[in-house]
């Protein structure tokens, strides 16, 4: 028995209806592709964050072996390494990257502590340095090349004159640095370690003021 005109109109409309719904809906589909929009499914598989950058090591020059058997050019030798240690602190400083590769080639002991510390704060507060703090003045304190390992004691006057350092907007807090007027004294240990000259040990005297 046929269905009754009424009907057959009804069904029509019905699946016109469908067969336009469905065409509506693989148009969209075909038009989020071609403009690059995710569609549902795809927004639901998490999209794997970018791999972080490898900081580049520190720029320090491996130190040449050095021997203990000439005082002065041990002393020569244990000089160059203070100015490295010097230069690479700046580094760490402007950087704030918390990168310290290379600087196990000059610092042993707590002096490589004090640095890797001092370059993980840096790289958590955002603070970088701007300026060079500068060697102003070196002078052998004390040596004995006959122990083992041979050490020296090494006065280092160090001048901040020229630092600033700036906080994530690049605002200044060179109002509350400290800075005495004057370049400050820092005491070295160094050590022959390996047959180079390393920095072991730091220390900041009561009384800073350099000669």
């Amino acid at each position: 028995m046929s269905a009754p005109d009424g009907t057959r109109r009804r069904i029509s409309r019905q699946a016109i209806a469908a067969v336009s719904t469905g065409a509506l809906a693989l148009a969209s589909i075909a038009t989020a592709l071609a403009l690059g929009v995710a569609t549902p499914e795809a927004q639901q598989k998490p999209t794997p964050p970018p791999a972080a950058a490898t900081p580049e090591p520190l720029d320090i020059e491996t130190p040449k072996p050095a021997p203990v058997t000439d005082k002065d050019e041990a002393e020569d030798a244990a000089e160059v390494t203070v100015a490295q240690l010097v230069d690479a602190t700046n580094q760490i400083l402007q950087r704030a990257d918390g990168e310290i590769a290379g600087i196990e080639t000059i610092a042993a002991g707590f002096v490589r502590g004090e640095l890797e510390a001092l370059a993980a704060e840096r790289a958590e507060e955002g603070l970088k340095q701007v300026g060079d703090a500068k060697v102003a003045s070196v002078d052998i304190a004390k040596a004995d090349l006959e122990s083992d390992p041979a050490t020296m004691t090494i006065e280092v006057c160090i001048d901040v004159s020229d630092i600033d350092v700036v906080d994530a907007g690049g605002n200044s807090l060179k109002d509350s640095l400290y800075n005495p007027g004057h370049p400050v004294l820092h005491l070295y240990g160094v050590e022959h370690i390996d047959g180079v000259w390393k920095l072991t040990t730091h220390e900041i005297p009561e009384d800073a003021r350099c000669a």
